[in-house]
Protein backbone atom coordinates (compact mmCIF):
# COMPACT_ATOMS: atom_id res chain seq x y z
CA UNK A 1 0.00 0.00 0.00
CA UNK A 2 0.89 3.46 -0.73
CA UNK A 3 -0.49 5.85 2.24
CA UNK A 4 -3.79 6.65 0.86
CA UNK A 5 -7.20 5.74 2.05
CA UNK A 6 -8.39 2.17 1.42
CA UNK A 7 -11.54 3.03 -1.15
CA UNK A 8 -14.32 2.24 1.41
CA UNK A 9 -16.94 2.77 -0.96
CA UNK A 10 -15.70 0.36 -3.45
CA UNK A 11 -15.09 -2.34 -0.81
CA UNK A 12 -18.99 -1.42 0.54
CA UNK A 13 -20.15 -1.94 -3.40
CA UNK A 14 -18.04 -5.30 -4.01
CA UNK A 15 -19.88 -6.59 -0.28
CA UNK A 16 -23.51 -5.77 -1.54
CA UNK A 17 -22.37 -7.33 -5.29
CA UNK A 18 -21.95 -10.80 -3.43
CA UNK A 19 -24.90 -9.81 -1.28
CA UNK A 20 -22.97 -10.13 1.91
CA UNK A 21 -24.18 -6.77 3.16
CA UNK A 22 -27.40 -4.91 3.39
CA UNK A 23 -27.78 -1.07 2.75
CA UNK A 24 -27.53 1.73 3.12
CA UNK A 25 -30.00 2.27 5.97
CA UNK A 26 -30.04 6.31 6.93
CA UNK A 27 -29.83 6.80 10.74
CA UNK A 28 -29.31 10.04 12.63
CA UNK A 29 -25.77 9.13 12.96
CA UNK A 30 -24.69 8.45 9.27
CA UNK A 31 -25.44 5.58 6.93
CA UNK A 32 -25.77 2.03 8.36
CA UNK A 33 -24.79 -1.10 6.62
CA UNK A 34 -25.46 -4.79 7.86
CA UNK A 35 -23.87 -7.86 7.51
CA UNK A 36 -26.05 -11.05 9.25
CA UNK A 37 -23.25 -12.74 9.32
CA UNK A 38 -21.19 -11.61 11.87
CA UNK A 39 -23.79 -10.83 14.15
CA UNK A 40 -23.11 -12.26 17.64
CA UNK A 41 -27.14 -12.89 18.47
CA UNK A 42 -29.62 -15.38 17.75
CA UNK A 43 -33.30 -14.84 16.97
CA UNK A 44 -35.97 -16.67 19.57
CA UNK A 45 -39.36 -16.61 18.03
CA UNK A 46 -41.63 -16.05 20.73
CA UNK A 47 -45.33 -15.96 20.23
CA UNK A 48 -47.00 -12.93 19.01
CA UNK A 49 -47.85 -9.96 20.71
CA UNK A 50 -51.32 -9.37 21.87
CA UNK A 51 -53.91 -8.79 18.80
CA UNK A 52 -51.82 -10.11 16.67
CA UNK A 53 -52.24 -12.49 13.65
CA UNK A 54 -49.09 -14.84 12.86
CA UNK A 55 -48.97 -16.14 9.49
CA UNK A 56 -46.48 -18.97 8.93
CA UNK A 57 -44.55 -20.49 5.82
CA UNK A 58 -41.55 -22.94 5.28
CA UNK A 59 -39.76 -23.44 2.59
CA UNK A 60 -38.21 -26.74 2.71
CA UNK A 61 -35.08 -27.94 0.19
CA UNK A 62 -35.67 -31.64 -0.38
CA UNK A 63 -33.20 -32.35 -3.26
CA UNK A 64 -30.06 -30.95 -3.23
CA UNK A 65 -29.92 -28.44 -0.71
CA UNK A 66 -27.53 -25.23 -0.68
CA UNK A 67 -24.47 -24.76 1.22
CA UNK A 68 -24.79 -22.79 4.36
CA UNK A 69 -23.31 -19.60 3.17
CA UNK A 70 -26.26 -18.98 0.69
CA UNK A 71 -28.74 -18.94 3.58
CA UNK A 72 -26.77 -15.98 4.62
CA UNK A 73 -26.67 -14.44 1.01
CA UNK A 74 -31.10 -15.04 0.96
CA UNK A 75 -31.00 -12.84 4.60
CA UNK A 76 -29.37 -10.19 3.10
CA UNK A 77 -31.67 -10.41 -0.11
CA UNK A 78 -34.37 -10.09 2.54
CA UNK A 79 -33.07 -7.31 4.54
CA UNK A 80 -32.60 -5.11 1.23
CA UNK A 81 -36.32 -5.41 1.46
CA UNK A 82 -36.59 -3.04 4.27
CA UNK A 83 -33.64 -0.20 3.91
CA UNK A 84 -36.44 2.62 4.64
CA UNK A 85 -35.02 4.04 8.27
CA UNK A 86 -38.32 3.95 9.63
CA UNK A 87 -38.28 -0.26 9.86
CA UNK A 88 -36.26 -1.59 12.89
CA UNK A 89 -34.09 -4.27 11.85
CA UNK A 90 -32.81 -7.10 14.32
CA UNK A 91 -30.00 -9.27 12.45
CA UNK A 92 -28.57 -12.37 13.73
CA UNK A 93 -26.56 -15.99 13.02
CA UNK A 94 -30.08 -17.32 12.55
CA UNK A 95 -31.78 -14.39 9.96
CA UNK A 96 -33.52 -11.53 10.63
CA UNK A 97 -36.85 -9.74 11.62
CA UNK A 98 -38.07 -6.35 11.14
CA UNK A 99 -40.50 -4.19 13.21
CA UNK A 100 -42.46 -2.14 10.95
CA UNK A 101 -45.62 -0.60 12.69
CA UNK A 102 -47.11 -3.00 14.46
CA UNK A 103 -46.07 -5.67 11.93
CA UNK A 104 -43.31 -7.76 12.89
CA UNK A 105 -41.66 -9.95 9.38
CA UNK A 106 -38.86 -12.36 10.40
CA UNK A 107 -37.15 -14.89 8.37
CA UNK A 108 -35.27 -17.46 10.10
CA UNK A 109 -32.82 -20.04 8.36
CA UNK A 110 -31.74 -23.58 9.37
CA UNK A 111 -28.73 -25.27 7.27
CA UNK A 112 -29.12 -28.35 8.82
CA UNK A 113 -32.26 -28.83 8.46
CA UNK A 114 -32.23 -27.72 5.40
CA UNK A 115 -35.82 -25.05 5.75
CA UNK A 116 -36.54 -21.26 5.65
CA UNK A 117 -39.08 -20.37 8.22
CA UNK A 118 -40.79 -16.93 7.32
CA UNK A 119 -43.43 -15.66 9.87
CA UNK A 120 -44.96 -12.63 9.89
CA UNK A 121 -47.09 -10.87 12.74
CA UNK A 122 -49.80 -8.57 11.72
CA UNK A 123 -53.00 -6.97 13.08
CA UNK A 124 -55.90 -8.46 11.78
CA UNK A 125 -56.55 -5.06 9.73
CA UNK A 126 -53.75 -5.08 8.27
CA UNK A 127 -54.05 -9.06 6.88
CA UNK A 128 -54.24 -8.48 3.01
CA UNK A 129 -51.00 -6.28 3.07
CA UNK A 130 -49.20 -8.76 5.35
CA UNK A 131 -50.16 -11.78 3.07
CA UNK A 132 -48.77 -9.10 0.02
CA UNK A 133 -45.73 -8.94 2.05
CA UNK A 134 -45.17 -12.96 2.83
CA UNK A 135 -45.08 -13.41 -1.32
CA UNK A 136 -43.03 -10.62 -1.85
CA UNK A 137 -39.87 -11.61 0.37
CA UNK A 138 -41.09 -15.36 -0.78
CA UNK A 139 -40.31 -14.17 -4.52
CA UNK A 140 -37.19 -12.22 -3.60
CA UNK A 141 -35.50 -14.95 -1.74
CA UNK A 142 -36.38 -17.80 -4.08
CA UNK A 143 -35.50 -16.05 -6.98
CA UNK A 144 -32.01 -14.93 -5.74
CA UNK A 145 -31.74 -18.64 -4.25
CA UNK A 146 -31.94 -19.60 -8.02
CA UNK A 147 -29.87 -17.30 -9.53
CA UNK A 148 -26.90 -18.82 -6.57
CA UNK A 149 -28.13 -22.52 -6.68
CA UNK A 150 -30.01 -23.91 -9.37
CA UNK A 151 -30.09 -27.16 -8.50
CA UNK A 152 -32.57 -25.93 -5.31
CA UNK A 153 -35.76 -27.63 -5.54
CA UNK A 154 -38.12 -25.51 -2.73
CA UNK A 155 -41.24 -27.00 -0.97
CA UNK A 156 -43.18 -24.41 0.36
CA UNK A 157 -45.59 -25.27 3.55
CA UNK A 158 -48.27 -23.05 4.19
CA UNK A 159 -49.46 -23.09 8.11
CA UNK A 160 -53.12 -22.01 9.13
CA UNK A 161 -53.44 -19.17 11.36
CA UNK A 162 -56.39 -20.34 12.95
CA UNK A 163 -54.30 -22.78 14.34
CA UNK A 164 -51.64 -20.65 15.08
CA UNK A 165 -53.81 -18.47 17.11
CA UNK A 166 -55.36 -21.56 18.98
CA UNK A 167 -51.33 -22.75 19.57
CA UNK A 168 -51.92 -26.42 18.11
CA UNK A 169 -49.26 -28.57 18.41
CA UNK A 170 -49.89 -30.35 15.15
CA UNK A 171 -51.33 -27.33 12.83
CA UNK A 172 -52.53 -27.74 9.53
CA UNK A 173 -50.63 -27.48 7.05
CA UNK A 174 -50.77 -27.03 3.03
CA UNK A 175 -47.72 -28.52 1.73
CA UNK A 176 -46.55 -27.68 -1.93
CA UNK A 177 -49.98 -26.35 -2.95
CA UNK A 178 -51.58 -26.79 -6.70
CA UNK A 179 -52.19 -23.00 -6.28
CA UNK A 180 -48.75 -21.44 -6.07
CA UNK A 181 -46.10 -22.53 -8.18
CA UNK A 182 -42.76 -20.94 -6.87
CA UNK A 183 -39.89 -19.47 -9.26
CA UNK A 184 -37.90 -21.53 -11.56
CA UNK A 185 -36.22 -19.47 -13.81
CA UNK A 186 -36.49 -15.79 -14.18
CA UNK A 187 -35.89 -15.94 -17.98
CA UNK A 188 -38.90 -18.59 -18.38
CA UNK A 189 -40.90 -17.94 -15.70
CA UNK A 190 -44.19 -16.64 -15.94
CA UNK A 191 -45.77 -13.29 -13.94
CA UNK A 192 -46.06 -14.08 -10.35
CA UNK A 193 -49.72 -13.44 -10.96
CA UNK A 194 -50.08 -15.98 -13.11
CA UNK A 195 -48.07 -18.71 -10.46
CA UNK A 196 -50.56 -18.04 -7.77
CA UNK A 197 -54.14 -18.13 -7.75
CA UNK A 198 -56.24 -15.22 -7.40
CA UNK A 199 -58.11 -16.04 -3.34
CA UNK A 200 -60.97 -13.75 -2.24
CA UNK A 201 -63.78 -13.65 0.23
CA UNK A 202 -63.46 -15.22 3.67
CA UNK A 203 -66.08 -17.78 2.82
CA UNK A 204 -65.21 -20.65 5.52
CA UNK A 205 -62.87 -23.38 4.96
CA UNK A 206 -61.64 -26.76 6.48
CA UNK A 207 -59.31 -26.81 9.10
CA UNK A 208 -58.11 -30.41 10.30
CA UNK A 209 -58.37 -28.20 14.26
CA UNK A 210 -61.74 -26.78 13.54
CA UNK A 211 -63.83 -27.31 16.53
CA UNK A 212 -67.11 -26.98 14.78
CA UNK A 213 -67.59 -31.02 15.10
CA UNK A 214 -68.72 -32.16 12.33
CA UNK A 215 -70.19 -29.26 11.35
CA UNK A 216 -69.86 -27.03 8.06
CA UNK A 217 -66.30 -25.99 8.07
CA UNK A 218 -65.37 -21.98 10.35
CA UNK A 219 -62.06 -21.50 9.09
CA UNK A 220 -62.20 -17.94 7.31
CA UNK A 221 -60.40 -18.54 3.86
CA UNK A 222 -57.55 -15.32 4.48
CA UNK A 223 -56.64 -17.59 7.48
CA UNK A 224 -55.52 -20.22 5.42
CA UNK A 225 -55.03 -19.02 1.89
CA UNK A 226 -53.66 -15.78 0.38
CA UNK A 227 -55.46 -12.99 0.00
CA UNK A 228 -54.56 -9.67 -0.80
CA UNK A 229 -57.67 -7.17 -1.07
CA UNK A 230 -60.33 -7.37 2.24
CA UNK A 231 -62.75 -5.02 2.84
CA UNK A 232 -63.45 -3.39 6.18
CA UNK A 233 -66.47 -5.24 6.72
CA UNK A 234 -64.11 -8.50 6.12
CA UNK A 235 -61.80 -7.58 7.77
CA UNK A 236 -64.04 -6.89 10.98
CA UNK A 237 -65.99 -10.21 10.60
CA UNK A 238 -62.31 -12.00 10.69
CA UNK A 239 -61.77 -10.06 13.76
CA UNK A 240 -65.22 -11.12 15.37
CA UNK A 241 -63.89 -15.21 14.30
CA UNK A 242 -60.91 -15.07 16.41
CA UNK A 243 -62.59 -12.87 19.14
CA UNK A 244 -64.85 -16.17 19.27
CA UNK A 245 -61.92 -18.79 19.59
CA UNK A 246 -61.86 -20.67 23.17
CA UNK A 247 -58.93 -18.94 25.34
CA UNK A 248 -55.27 -20.47 25.24
CA UNK A 249 -53.55 -20.73 28.69
CA UNK A 250 -51.25 -19.00 29.35
CA UNK A 251 -47.54 -20.46 29.04
CA UNK A 252 -43.92 -19.89 28.82
CA UNK A 253 -42.85 -19.20 25.86
CA UNK A 254 -40.89 -21.47 23.91
CA UNK A 255 -37.99 -20.71 21.81
CA UNK A 256 -39.44 -23.32 18.93
CA UNK A 257 -37.55 -21.72 16.31
CA UNK A 258 -34.23 -22.38 17.26
CA UNK A 259 -33.56 -26.16 17.95
CA UNK A 260 -30.48 -27.53 19.92
CA UNK A 261 -28.45 -28.96 17.30
CA UNK A 262 -28.69 -25.02 15.69
CA UNK A 263 -27.39 -23.46 18.31
CA UNK A 264 -24.59 -25.84 19.21
CA UNK A 265 -23.66 -25.33 15.61
CA UNK A 266 -23.23 -21.40 15.50
CA UNK A 267 -21.87 -21.07 18.97
CA UNK A 268 -18.95 -23.44 17.72
CA UNK A 269 -18.75 -21.29 14.68
CA UNK A 270 -18.38 -18.32 16.53
CA UNK A 271 -15.90 -19.77 18.57
CA UNK A 272 -14.41 -20.40 15.99
CA UNK A 273 -14.17 -16.89 13.72
CA UNK A 274 -13.86 -13.50 15.67
CA UNK A 275 -16.79 -11.37 15.12
CA UNK A 276 -16.52 -8.14 13.47
CA UNK A 277 -19.54 -5.70 14.37
CA UNK A 278 -20.92 -3.09 15.75
CA UNK A 279 -23.88 -2.83 17.93
CA UNK A 280 -26.29 -0.15 17.93
CA UNK A 281 -28.91 -0.76 20.98
CA UNK A 282 -30.91 2.42 19.86
CA UNK A 283 -32.08 0.34 17.22
CA UNK A 284 -31.42 -2.82 17.99
CA UNK A 285 -29.60 -3.84 15.04
CA UNK A 286 -26.53 -5.57 14.55
CA UNK A 287 -24.70 -3.92 11.59
CA UNK A 288 -21.38 -1.76 10.46
CA UNK A 289 -21.51 1.93 9.64
CA UNK A 290 -19.17 3.26 7.39
CA UNK A 291 -19.29 6.21 9.63
CA UNK A 292 -17.59 4.65 12.81
CA UNK A 293 -15.75 1.94 10.73
CA UNK A 294 -12.79 1.90 8.52
CA UNK A 295 -12.82 -0.85 5.93
CA UNK A 296 -9.35 -1.87 5.67
CA UNK A 297 -8.23 -4.35 3.11
CA UNK A 298 -7.66 -6.73 6.15
CA UNK A 299 -11.43 -6.49 7.02
CA UNK A 300 -12.33 -6.55 3.16
CA UNK A 301 -10.74 -9.82 2.78
CA UNK A 302 -11.81 -11.34 6.25
CA UNK A 303 -15.70 -10.38 5.37
CA UNK A 304 -15.13 -11.97 1.69
CA UNK A 305 -13.34 -14.78 2.22
CA UNK A 306 -15.88 -16.08 5.34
Amino acid sequence: MDGRAFPEDRAICLLKTFYLLCGPIQRNHGKEYIIPYLSPDLIVLRSPSAGLLRIKMAVRFDSLPPPSYVYHLLVVSFLNLFTDHRYQIKAAKNGSSVTHGQNVTTLLHNHIRHEILLYTDTPVEQLDAAWERVFEVLETILNKLKSVWVAAHPVCTFYCAHCLRSEELEPDVVRDPDWYRPPEDPETDQPFSQRLDNFTGIDPVPCGNDSSEGGPPTVPSPLRYPCFELTAAEKSQIKDYLIRLPAVPAVPNEAAAVDRAMIEEIMKEMREKPAFIIQDPQINTVGLSANQVTLTPAVYLYVFFL
